[in-house]
């Protein structure tokens, strides 16, 4: 299959710095358990224009920083 470098994360649709720090803090702190009982699947939902791809773009940036992002697909 093709790589696309198009469907990934970009680092200009983060949310802008001090915005939604609890937000995010919570899903890193989730993406981070290792607790067996944890959920392995999160799911953002909201109404156009809330921020859940700005979110998900903050999320997969900051995994990547960490070296913890397995991957990340965007549409």
């Amino acid at each position: 299959m093709p790589y696309t470098k198009t469907a990934r994360w970009r680092s200009g649709k983060r949310c802008l710095p001090g915005t939604r720090t609890e937000l995010i803090s919570r899903i890193l702190h989730w993406a981070h358990s290792l607790d067996d009982s944890t959920e392995r699947l999160l799911l953002l939902t909201g109404v156009a224009g809330v921020g859940k791809s700005s979110v998900a773009h903050t999320i997969a940036s900051s995994l990547e920083d960490m070296s913890r992002l397995a991957a990340s697909y965007c549409f």
